[in-house]
């Protein structure tokens, strides 16, 4: 799969993230895993695994894990070009119970961005999926730096072929990593990778 090997190049060449193309999208081309896999173990193990596991599971359920770091887990599980189901599969670990996804309203705001953020990258090409447990999520966790920018990067997914100037995508990208009432929960090197990446649209 052609995610597969972008993962294995970037364990290899790291700065090739700096210069990511247009051709990409939001959602694909902002890895921020890369901020994280120095410290923690589990990141670079969720990119040699590629897919949902228990383990991976219980670490992104796990109370004790901060919210970036999850999301970098996620990230670092990655994206196909077909549809995968992963926050299917982790729902199946962490809510034996539940009827396949747990609805917004049933979870806590770290529970719905953990599954909102995954079936974004589950089905990238259908990010209106995912934006109802992200908003549920930003909603519960209004100051959260990392909820807000992965809400607004699946919403950048979601206008992507919609806008009529792409400059629209980076503007709404940048009132959320500028803004300094958020709560800074995420590492700043994950938020350059993805400023990195956004700001490229300004200059279209």
């Amino acid at each position: 799969m052609a995610c597969r090997t972008l993962r294995s190049l970037a364990l290899l060449l790291p700065v090739l993230v700096a210069f990511p193309a247009l051709a990409d999208s939001p959602l694909t081309s902002t890895p921020i895993w890369y901020a994280y896999a120095d410290e923690y173990a589990m990141v670079t193990h969720a990119t040699e695994e590629g897919m949902m596991t228990e383990e991976i599971a219980e670490y992104l359920a796990s109370e004790g894990v901060p919210i970036d770091v999850k999301a970098a887990v996620i990230s670092a599980l990655g994206w196909d070009t077909e549809p995968q189901t992963m926050a299917e599969e982790y729902c199946a670990f962490v809510y034996p119970d539940a009827d396949g996804i747990p609805a917004p309203s049933d979870l806590s705001g770290e529970e719905a961005l953990v599954i909102g953020y995954l079936q974004a990258m589950d089905d990238y090409f259908h990010p209106e999926n995912a934006l109802p447990m992200l908003a549920h999520a930003r909603s519960e966790m209004p100051e959260s730096l990392t909820v807000a920018v992965l809400h607004t990067l699946c919403e950048a997914q979601r206008l992507f072929d919609e806008v009529d100037d792409w400059y629209e995508l980076w503007h709404m990208t940048a009132l959320v990593i500028y803004d300094r009432e958020l709560t800074g929960d995420m590492r700043v090197g994950a938020i350059r990778i993805i400023e990195d990446y956004m700001s490229l649209y300004a200059e279209e």
